[in-house]
């Protein structure tokens, strides 16, 4: 409840100058926020204060991309794609590994950019959900033994 006590009850109706709105988020908003950047918090998440990440974010926030799928935008799924396997090979991943394969053709393998932990949490287990899934069918399930199959999947974590 400090910052209630530090801003004004109401939208302000008039602007500020840019100088008085930093130094009101330095004074008021900095000390209360949890500073995930620093190494001396128990969960850092390090990725956000580089560089080239403070460059990518300034970037991506600029043209306010919303790169759920390819015909959300082209261009920031196929770079997310691109971006990954270079990943991959810079981790010396087998090719299996990499949405494209060194001839240029599709490759089976390939990865997305999850924007936070639990996202990529949620992601890994539809991954897992499905694969499973796929396993069934190959052993001869009906769809509908797969469908009953699925209500009965359990994760552990």
């Amino acid at each position: 409840g400090y910052l209630a006590k530090l801003l004004p009850a109401e939208a302000p109706l008039k602007s500020e100058p840019f100088e008085d709105i930093i130094a009101d988020f330095n004074a008021k908003i900095m000390p209360g926020v949890t500073h995930w950047q620093s190494g001396n918090f128990f969960a850092w998440y390090s990725s956000t204060s580089s560089l080239p990440s403070l460059l990518g974010d300034m970037l991506s926030s600029m043209i306010n991309c919303i790169g759920f799928n390819w015909i959300c935008s082209p261009a920031c799924t196929e770079l997310e794609t691109i971006v990954l396997d270079w990943l991959g090979k810079a981790f010396g991943l087998d090719e299996s590994f990499l949405a494209t394969r060194s001839d240029g053709s599709s490759g089976s393998g390939g990865g997305v950019i999850q924007g936070s932990a639990s996202e990529a949490h949620i992601v890994a287990m539809l991954a897992a959900r499905e694969r499973m899934l796929n396993i069934l069918r190959d052993q001869g399930l009906s769809e509908e033994e797969v469908a009953s199959a699925s209500t009965r999947l359990v994760a552990y974590g």
